[in-house]
């Protein structure tokens, strides 16, 4: 009888060395459930551990299947799980590793229930973005009647963040690049838009400002952007960077001046959400969308067999794979995936409900499971000592480098690439 249908990492490499196989299907431990999955996400750090980099920080050894978040239909419950209420039931969660594949065993508390009235598809979208930029929203405490600037506005966190923010009250300057991105962000709710195609789009987003500049900045791209979107926060602001897809880091930001300014700077790594509150903010987002007022953006579509091909497509960035997702296809053995490949740099927030954490070293996926730290201004990186003693790893060297996490973006945000401002 053959097994679970998988995307497997057989070798370190390109897309390439993304294909079709078969493993055994999975067994619901007493606490767990069986998901039959009808969309995958996916994240920009899986394409760079695919590859074989951060080697130092994620103990990955091919052949594995790549991990994300998932929606589709509970198929079989554990010993401990009631059957009555779970079984044929539709919900999201988050699945590291093994989440490119047909089903997937989850532990029953990670589960967050679909509303009747939204599509699985939509719902996969916002397994972590939606939690991420919620967060961030608290985290910086964005009010009604403030203005914030967001670059990154037409990536996957970005389209959440303005659809959010301004339900918040608040006004929203958008930062997007070319014709088609600006016109989605202004769609979405942005009340002024500003290209970042010209160079001299900082002095532009400053005369947007009015010259007071954004209470509240929120950088998904980092980089150069990041850094000429720093000096557009007011005195008083908040400046919180949340991603680096283009491959050039976070912005660059002097805490002395940010000091000397007021400014209160934010990295991922300040958003510290337990599991319960990660799954109580992806169940406010999902009846959000369900409400009509959090839309998805869905780009293209692949079935699991496949995977590489996202990382091809039209969508695609020239750093890896964006924009793109993949969807279901009906099987015998479950569905096939979907999901959305979207560069971002590295986040903590969207390490929400994991699996087993440190259940063993090595997972029958193929990881170790690891928790991380990433801050751009972190003065340490990588797991606490308690982490280490706790998880069984050797102690690592300190380092100034702000180093990613194994958690990702939603199935598709974005139908346009979201690496670019």
């Amino acid at each position: 009888m053959s097994g679970m249908r998988v995307a497997q990492v057989r070798e370190f490499g390109g897309p390439e060395v993304l294909v079709p196989a078969e493993l055994p299907d999975p067994v619901a431990g007493p606490d767990e459930v069986v998901v039959a999955v009808d969309h995958i996400d996916t994240l920009f750090v899986q394409t760079q551990i695919r590859a074989g980099e951060f080697g130092e920080y994620f103990d990955v050894r091919p052949p594995y299947v790549p991990g994300g978040g998932i929606s589709g239909t509970v198929a079989s419950t554990g010993s401990e799980v009631d059957p009555a209420v779970w079984t044929g039931r539709r919900v999201i969660a988050a699945v590291e590793p093994g989440s490119y594949a047909s089903l997937a065993a989850v532990p029953v508390d990670h589960l967050v229930p679909v509303p009747e009235n939204l599509g699985l598809r939509e719902a996969a979208a916002l397994v972590h973005d939606s939690v991420t930029a919620l967060a961030l929203l608290e985290l910086t405490a964005l009010k009604a009647g403030e203005t914030v600037l967001i670059t990154g506005a037409s990536g996957g966190m970005g389209t959440l963040l303005v659809q959010l923010a301004r339900s918040l009250g608040a006004r929203v300057v958008a930062v997007a690049r070319g014709d088609e991105k600006t016109a989605l962000v202004r769609e979405l709710g942005a009340h002024e838009v500003v290209d970042a195609a010209s160079p001299d789009w900082p002095e532009r987003a400053a005369a947007v400002l009015g010259g007071a500049g954004a209470d509240v900045v929120l950088d998904g791209v980092g980089g150069a952007v990041g850094a000429a979107a720093f000096p557009l926060t007011a005195p008083g602001g908040r400046f919180s960077a949340h991603g680096a897809p283009t491959g050039h880091g976070f912005a660059a930001v002097s805490p002395e001046e940010a000091a000397a300014r007021a400014i209160t700077l934010l990295g991922i790594a300040d958003v510290q959400l337990t599991p319960e509150r990660r799954t109580t903010l992806a169940a406010r987002a999902l009846e959000e969308a369900a409400a009509g007022r959090l839309r998805t953006v869905i780009g293209a579509v692949f079935p699991l067999e496949r995977a590489g091909d996202a990382c091809t497509s039209p969508t695609r960035r020239g750093d890896g794979c964006s924009g793109t997702s993949w969807t279901r296809r009906a099987g015998p053995r479950g569905a096939s995936a979907g999901r959305c490949s979207r560069p971002r740099g590295p986040s903590r927030t969207e390490r929400w409900p994991r699996t087993r954490p440190c259940r063993s070293s090595t997972s029958p996926t193929g990881t170790r499971r690891r928790p991380s730290v990433a801050s751009p201004w972190a003065r340490t990186a990588g797991p606490t000592t308690a982490a280490r003693r706790r998880c069984g790893y050797a102690a690592r060297p300190r380092s100034t480098r702000a180093w990613p996490s194994t958690r990702r973006a939603p199935i598709c945000t974005s139908a346009i690439p979201a690496g670019a401002p």
